[in-house]
């Protein structure tokens, strides 16, 4: 058997002896289980609802230009080279 087969196979045999097991449902007594959420019941934060990049200029600014022209021209160097 192979190193990798073995330790998946000892992985796999972890995961299951180490799994919890939901309580068994029995005809005489109704017992309810809780489902839990990772992090179920905290608002959502006020950063997760901002729009992106609010309060920065939309507008392109001066340097952006130039930027923009020397990549291009990066780009045409580094495909003719």
């Amino acid at each position: 058997m192979s190193l990798v087969a073995s330790l998946a196979r000892r992985c796999t045999i972890r995961a299951a002896s180490n799994a919890r097991s939901l309580p068994a449902k029995s005809s005489s007594s109704a017992t309810a289980v809780q489902r839990r959420f990772m992090g179920g019941g905290q608002p959502i934060s006020r950063s997760m609802e901002a729009e992106l990049w609010q309060g920065h200029p939309k507008e392109p600014e001066g340097w952006e230009t130039t930027i923009y022209l020397t990549y291009a021209a990066s780009a045409v160097i580094l495909t003719f080279a």
